[in-house]
């Protein structure tokens, strides 16, 4: 044998090279313009700042508006993202963009860690590739990529959780459960499924010994973060079971039914169509005897959709890993791996495709720049649309965010402000009539507001007021 031929690498899967390619296509499309107007990032990150900056835990910039009741603030969850997020964004203008690029290094963590969790599942190679390329696909993953929501962070410390699990070091898996617990409760996904891996092993080569150990350093683990919990959010920590009690409604299934019925043109249920008969097949064929692992995600998977009722399409993220299994499972099955693999890339950048035309428009540095210029300086307060706070965030605002069912603050909540003066930031009809609706029908009578200016900002009009109490 010949130097050259030793150091002659492998020829690479012209499929997986082109699913890679597409997966980077499927990222760029969207970046920026995903979700333009997600009111969750200035929430999110108002809260983050609130605590750097200020050393306040509570929402005192929406209002605690949204169901939620009770996490407002950092001072249940979420210390953990502040410490993580907010000294980098303090050092960059608080820019929206920033905080999606460290949601984006987290999702690529997460992906990492679910390509070394599904290599040891498989023990194969081109498997776990296929796997965690199609994952990066996914729109639970391009949205959390895409968000300052706390959930790209709850999801890479889930997955590390995971991975510990198949990797057998439960102390690691109880203690970054514990912690992603912290950073949202969705994070308690991780003991699910980290019971799912070890009874999926239970089955076949753990000794009750090794179990009961396994148990113990399991716990031990957990212990060590509730231990850190507690240190962060003394004393709310005794509080925290109440809170979420108190915002536990929901459907059962509610945020599996809000992602496939509730998105724009229902464009996800032929994605869940698609589960379902890869669900049919793989309980026919009892390949969850073959592939127990997978068996046992979808029981827990099952289990937390009766656990967690709130109707929220972002925590389809956690599921999205256990449902892309499946099908790689009976694609594989079937024998039809890379027919299953160009159809769901067809379903997906499709979606983008569209997603990347209709938000081209909106560029979120230049809608700051504008605000900033249109808007007086000074210390009064600023009532305006959400996204508007990166523009004014370390100045007194507040939200003025309205949909066609519900308005925030509501006319009770704005008086018990009671500000004497404030500049109002309201969004027009796009012919810049009459009020879209805050201004005319949420502010109290018993304030007076005086024009300064009419001005149209990535293809909205928009009006800038002086309002003071008569």
């Amino acid at each position: 044998m010949t130097l050259t031929s030793r150091l002659r690498l492998p020829r690479p899967d012209w499929r997986i090279v082109l699913l890679a390619v597409t997966a980077l296509v499927a990222h760029l499309l969207v970046r920026g313009g995903y979700e333009p107007n997600n009111v969750d990032d200035p929430w999110t990150l108002s809260f983050l700042y609130n605590f750097f900056a200020r050393g306040i835990e509570t929402d005192i910039t929406f209002g605690n508006t949204f169901g939620s009741t009770g996490q407002s603030g950092v001072e249940h969850f979420g210390k953990i993202q502040a410490l993580l997020y907010a000294p980098i964004l303090s050092i960059t203008d608080w820019n929206r963009n920033v905080a999606h690029t460290i949601s984006l290094v987290l999702i690529i963590g997460a992906l990492i860690a679910w390509y070394f969790s599904t290599l040891q599942i498989s023990s194969n190679r081109s498997t776990a590739l296929v796997f965690t390329l199609c994952l990066a696909i996914t729109e639970p993953i391009i949205a959390a990529s895409n968000t300052a929501r706390p959930d790209a962070l709850t999801f890479f410390l889930v997955s590390v959780a995971i991975l510990a699990a198949i990797k057998r070091h439960p102390l690691l898996a109880g203690l970054t459960a514990a912690l992603a617990i912290e950073v949202h409760p969705m994070g308690a996904m991780a003991l699910l499924y980290v019971m799912a891996i070890y009874c999926a092993n239970g089955r076949s080569d753990l000794a009750k010994k090794e179990i009961a150990t396994i148990a113990l350093k399991l716990a031990l683990g957990f212990a060590s973060g509730l231990a850190i919990y507690l240190l962060l959010h003394w004393p709310a920590a005794l509080d925290t079971i109440s809170v979420l009690s108190r915002s536990s409604g929901g459907a059962i299934g509610g945020s599996l039914l809000s992602y496939v019925f509730k998105s724009n043109y229902m464009r996800h249920v032929p994605e869940f169509v698609l589960f379902l008969l890869a669900l049919v097949l793989f309980l026919w064929n009892k390949l969850y005897l073959r592939q127990p692992v997978i068996g046992w995600l979808l029981f827990f998977g099952a289990a937390s959709l009766l656990i967690f009722q709130r109707s929220n399409h972002y925590y389809m993220l956690y599921y999205a890993p256990m449902f892309l299994l499946l099908w790689i499972s009976v694609a594989d099955f079937l024998k039809m791996r890379w027919k299953a693999v160009a159809l769901l890339v067809v379903l997906m950048l499709s979606q983008y495709a569209v997603i990347a035309v209709r938000n081209s428009a909106f560029e979120v540095n230049e809608y700051v720049r504008e605000l900033r210029a249109v808007v007086p300086s000074g210390s009064i307060p600023i009532v305006a649309e959400f996204n508007a706070w990166f523009a004014f965030y370390d100045r007194e605002f507040y939200g003025n965010y309205y949909d066609d069912e519900s308005y925030y603050f509501n006319r009770k909540e704005f008086t018990a402000l009671n500000l004497s003066e404030f500049y109002l930031l309201d969004r027009l009809t796009p012919d810049g009539g009459a009020s879209m609706g805050w201004r005319t029908k949420v502010l109290p009578a018993s304030y007076a507001c005086r024009e300064l200016e009419l001005f149209s900002l990535q293809g909205r009009s928009y009006g800038t007021y002086f309002c003071a109490k008569k």
